[in-house]
């Protein structure tokens, strides 16, 4: 058993039936507003956030569940699973962004994107300015000269391929929140 501790008569900033809070006997902090909280038996699965407290005119209490925070309570539960999933997708997208661009930031992913589209329709401002391969990719190590205008044309296919993969892939993993976001509320 457990004990709850309900306000009885009025309390400034609290109402009568107002659940002060549940405790193990074992653990109890000591009395607390005497003749203004009644302390109550409960059953050890009792759950404050969706229940009320009924208190009658000779301070006896009862208590019943409350479906405004059953539903309060709903919504939370499913709030809080719907921005684990949200979360866990920001992860995910990251990360695969960050092994594409080498940077975790969506700008410089972005910015990168939009240079190897200018390496692919014009290569010849890129070849002689020492540039190497950022990331092994297509036929490239890391490190790699891109010391021709072949090669920024290559180097700038295979980036533009790998952007490509990535933003079919990133459109699907949202589709994937998506999907578990509906169940959830569905649930």
């Amino acid at each position: 058993m457990k004990i709850a501790r309900v306000f009885v008569t009025a309390y400034p900033g609290k109402s009568i039936g107002d659940i002060h809070d549940v405790f193990s006997p074992e653990n109890h902090p000591g009395s607390l507003l005497g003749g203004t909280i009644k302390e109550c038996e409960v059953a050890d699965d009792f759950d404050m956030s969706i229940m009320k407290a009924v208190v009658a005119e000779d301070h006896s209490v009862t208590f019943e569940s409350d479906s405004a925070k059953v539903a309060a309570k709903a919504v939370a539960a499913k709030t809080a699973q719907i921005t684990e999933r949200y979360n866990d997708m920001n992860t995910d997208v990251f990360a695969e962004m960050e092994n594409l661009f080498k940077t975790k930031n969506p700008e410089s992913a972005q910015a990168y994107h939009e240079t190897w589209k200018l390496m692919k329709a014009k290569p010849v401002l890129f070849f002689e300015s020492g540039l190497k391969a950022h990331k092994a990719i297509g036929s490239f190590t890391a490190g790699a000269a891109l010391d021709t205008v072949q090669k920024v044309e290559d180097y700038a296919d295979a980036c533009l391929a790998a952007a490509e993969t990535y933003g079919v892939w990133r459109m699907e993993r949202i589709k994937q929140f998506q999907d578990e976001k509906d169940a959830i509320l569905a649930g």
